[in-house]
């Protein structure tokens, strides 16, 4: 195994229990792997590729 696979495992497995510390965690999963944009019905979606 990796060693970048293995970080991501640990930091898979930390849950932040801070409102502020999940906001962040979840702005950089969006920043880094998605966008926020309209779906098939025009409907605001968030959109993540993995």
């Amino acid at each position: 195994m990796s060693f970048s696979t293995e970080v991501k495992e640990e930091l898979a497995k930390r849950i932040g229990t801070s409102r502020h510390c999940q906001l962040a965690e979840l702005a950089a999963i969006v920043t880094m792997a998605g966008y926020v944009g309209p779906d098939e019905s025009g409907n605001t979606a968030l959109f993540l590729q993995t």
